[in-house]
């Protein structure tokens, strides 16, 4: 595969936009994914919210700080949407939490990354 080939439009979005804290609640974060490359790309997307942060996860304990979703192979042009649940209890502080989405182009096997894509995105905690 051509570097200059393989291109990656990453768009995320919240519903609703903001979680309750001190309280148990969840958003959906939406994560749109599309090819804009010459050639069809196996992806994987991989989320993070940073290990310090109590009570927001990818569980309904909030304990689950990272999850990997594979999305498979993606032709020129095709675009996929993703929805990941996120999940607060009683011990979420009030304020903003970073959560770092990563979309990898790999190989045949996901340890072979050829190129990824980063977005940060504030989740507002009220």
């Amino acid at each position: 595969m051509v570097m200059q080939r393989i291109r990656v439009d990453l768009q995320t979005r919240l519903h609703p936009i903001r979680i309750r804290a001190r309280a148990d609640d969840s958003v959906a974060l939406f994560i749109n994914v599309k090819n804009k490359g010459e050639v069809a790309v196996p992806l994987s997307l991989k989320l993070t919210i940073p290990s310090q942060t109590l009570g927001l996860g990818f569980d309904t304990m909030a304990v689950r700080k990272v999850l990997d979703v594979d999305l498979g192979e993606l032709k020129p042009g095709e675009e996929r949407e993703e929805k990941v649940l996120l999940f607060s209890n009683r011990t979420l502080e009030p304020g903003d939490v970073l959560i770092k989405v990563r979309a990898y182009i790999h190989d045949r096997v996901p340890q072979c990354v050829l190129f990824y894509k980063d977005k940060e995105i504030r989740l507002r905690c009220v």
